[in-house]
């Protein structure tokens, strides 16, 4: 049942990504605090304060996920599964690794992890707590999967031998190379459950 809130302690801004947990690379996209009283009144939202040590700090319980803001910031854990956040920052490095050791665009893998971004772009902005644009979501992402000029002007031996062990079948790239099917199931299970974008517990 959602509880009313008095008025919030004044909280620090976070800094990153929609959900106002703090990420880096992600400081384009605007930090915002959520509306906690407009929060508490929506079904299956719990909000409330709670002062430790003298700190004041809201808790917002939904889906399964647990925020906490309080003056530093704010830290948010998923039940459910992987955090949304972490699942998706790790979808961004794979298809990353995968453009840079020119893994062809028409692999399963590759079309697995492009479709599994595009969902997960959309997961953040219809999930969020704040009002987040699409644009800014995929502003991020560019900005993640972007390869330093210097690892991009690596000599091929080097750059052959990065890719050999980041693809390795027991790394994440191997695995979704060797199985893009499994990854695209484990990632519908998770956009299956509407909940509020996180990092926490990560791969």
């Amino acid at each position: 049942m959602a509880a009313t809130l008095g008025a919030p302690p004044v909280l620090a801004q976070p800094q990153g990504v929609p959900s106002a947990t703090p990420m880096p690379g992600l400081s384009i996209m605007r930090p915002s605090t959520p509306d906690f009283e407009a929060l508490a009144a929506q079904p299956g939202t719990e909000v409330r304060r709670e002062q430790v040590d003298g700190k004041d700090s809201v808790v917002l319980r939904r889906a399964g996920v647990e925020l906490r803001y309080g003056r530093a910031g704010s830290v948010g854990v998923d039940s459910n599964g992987p955090g949304m956040l972490c699942l998706w920052r790790h979808s961004l490095a794979v298809k990353s690794v995968l453009d840079f050791c020119g893994v062809p665009a028409a692999d399963p893998a590759q079309a697995a992890l492009s479709w599994a971004i595009g969902a997960l772009n959309d997961f953040i902005v219809a999930n969020s707590l704040v009002a987040t644009l699409l644009a800014e979501v995929e502003a991020a992402a560019a900005g993640l999967m972007a390869v330093p000029a210097a690892v991009g002007v690596l000599p091929a031996e080097q750059r052959e031998a990065r890719c050999k062990a980041i693809m390795a079948p027991d790394q994440m790239a191997g695995g979704v190379l060797r199985s893009p099917q499994d990854y695209r199931a484990m990632v519908t299970r998770q956009l299956a459950v509407p909940r509020p974008p996180v990092m926490n517990p990560c791969l």
